[in-house]
């Protein structure tokens, strides 16, 4: 069941999702940098702006929060960032294989949002998270569709 939450407890996942979505558009600079395909590394830029520009929502609604998040990332988000680099080295610049990492970042991203709907009653935090999981979900399905037609 879902209970109110009260503004300090809400803060956290807040601050969480802000963190992560810098994390994804940090993710989505790297791997427009190593796209060898022209129309990905676009589409990946586009991606990392929306969700640099989520993360400035996110912050907005903590109080003393700064609206640019310096946040460097999470450990785990550099390490994935670094895994996709290497991957890419050894696997010569395969997009496919670049695909199937974001595809995981998604997923990660996704399933947070998820989460954090689930603490959430309703009013404005909600429907921001709402609306920037469905953009979540969709570039998630774009990013699958784009790889399994890749494949065939």
């Amino acid at each position: 069941m879902q209970t109110a939450l009260t503004a300090d407890s809400i803060h956290q996942p807040l601050i969480r999702l802000a963190e992560l979505n810098v994390d994804s558009a940090d993710g989505y600079e790297k791997a427009a940098a190593l796209a060898n395909n022209t129309s990905l590394s676009q589409l990946f830029d586009q991606y990392s702006r929306e969700r640099r520009a989520f993360a400035r929502t996110l912050a907005g609604f903590v109080d003393g929060a700064p609206t640019e998040p310096e946040v460097a990332g999470t450990a785990k988000a550099q390490l994935h960032r670094w895994w996709i680099e290497l991957r890419d080295l050894l696997q010569g610049g395969d997009d496919q294989a670049l695909l199937a990492e974001v595809e995981r970042g998604e997923q990660h991203i996704e399933d947070a949002y998820s989460d954090a709907l689930g603490e959430v009653d309703g009013g404005p935090i909600r429907r921001v998270l709402q609306a920037q999981h469905e953009h979540v979900r969709k570039a998630m399905r774009r990013v699958i569709r784009i790889k399994d037609l890749s494949v065939a």
